[in-house]
């Protein structure tokens, strides 16, 4: 019969990075999930939510306004926004090489483990580039466009360095 330290024992024993899912913490301690969601229900476990927040600056806010400002044409008393069927944006995508919200699992008396960055918005990250224009479709070809052209990494391939 398992007891409440047996079980934070065994918990604790998993290394923090395999405790983010209740299948991988299974996977790890060998107790079957249902008994581990048991578990977090009557108070053995905990189910912990980990924040790292990307700051958005007024003056970021100010740029995103005169882009979408820049884009309507004035018919009349209204305005319209244009169609821009034959716009093609070229982007750089950034993806985030970790999560900035991670969910643990943890004991009771156990800490939240610490994840530090010099600012939420400084995680590391991986470029790609892309090309993207509005998805239309066409009447004539009677086929549908999605707007996705392509996504290409941006990637410099070197040899190891010696340290």
């Amino acid at each position: 019969r398992s007891t409440r330290e047996k079980v934070a024992a065994q918990v604790a024993a998993v290394p923090v990075c395999e405790r983010q899912t209740l299948a991988s913490l299974s996977k790890a301690t060998r107790i079957p999930t249902t008994t581990l969601w048991r578990y977090v229900k009557i108070g053995w476990l905990r189910r912990a939510v980990s924040h790292v927040k990307p700051a958005l600056s007024d003056a970021h806010k100010f740029r995103r306004l005169i882009l979408y400002d820049a884009r309507p044409s004035h018919i009349g008393s209204s305005y319209r926004m244009q169609h821009m069927y034959g716009v093609v944006y070229i982007v750089e995508v950034w993806f985030n090489l970790y999560k900035g919200t991670a969910i643990y699992y943890l004991t009771p008396d156990e800490g939240l483990p610490y994840r530090s960055t010099p600012k939420p918005r400084y995680i590391g990250m991986v470029i790609f580039l892309a090309a993207i224009a509005r998805p239309r479709f066409n009447v004539r070809a009677k086929k549908s466009f999605d707007g996705n052209n392509g996504i290409w990494p941006i990637v410099e391939r070197s040899l190891a360095q010696k340290s």
